[in-house]
């Protein structure tokens, strides 16, 4: 997040985390203005200072702001295995707290299942009520054919029984 630009300008004041959820993973740094930094941090609400260096904190009064991070929506998908010229096979997501869906790579459709007969990833994309969004992807197989021969036979009348090897 580009601090100074929530701030309107880019002056002397200096941005700090007062409070992190994320146990000190997070950070401010002044790379281009100054940004907040998630750096792998958790989910939360984190509260960032503005301070003026050598007002002692009192002018101007030292504005907060409140950055709350929401966690991705968990989502998976099924892997899944046909047998050559067989029927489709089915991909199903499963989230939560999915609002949306989107399927690509191989599947198709905005519904929490797609079916299949193409080798290879069926890839989802979800969105939660956050708009926060995350992907999953199942993988389809497809098995060969089991080669099979079965012998011919032939019998008379009244003789014994056929045999048949496969």
């Amino acid at each position: 997040v580009d601090l100074d630009a929530l701030e309107g300008t880019a002056d002397a004041g200096v941005w700090s985390i007062t409070t992190d959820p994320s146990g000190g993973i997070a950070t401010v740094t002044a790379v281009g203005g100054d940004r907040f930094n998630l750096n792998g941090g958790a989910a939360g609400n984190y509260v960032l200072t503005y301070t003026i260096p050598g007002t002692g904190g009192a002018c101007p009064a030292n504005p907060t702001l409140s950055i709350t991070v929401n966690a991705l929506p968990a989502v998976s998908v099924n892997d899944a295995s046909i047998c050559l010229g067989g029927g489709a096979a089915t991909f199903t997501a499963t989230s939560a707290t999915a609002t949306s869906y989107v399927w690509s790579a191989n599947g198709n459709g905005t519904n929490p299942t797609t079916t299949g007969t193409t080798a290879g990833n069926y890839t989802v994309v979800v969105t939660d009520a956050n708009t926060c969004s995350n992907t999953a992807t199942g993988v389809l197989t497809i098995d060969a054919l089991p080669a099979v021969s079965v012998n011919d036979a032939s019998i008379c009348i009244g003789g014994g029984a056929a045999t048949f090897t496969a």
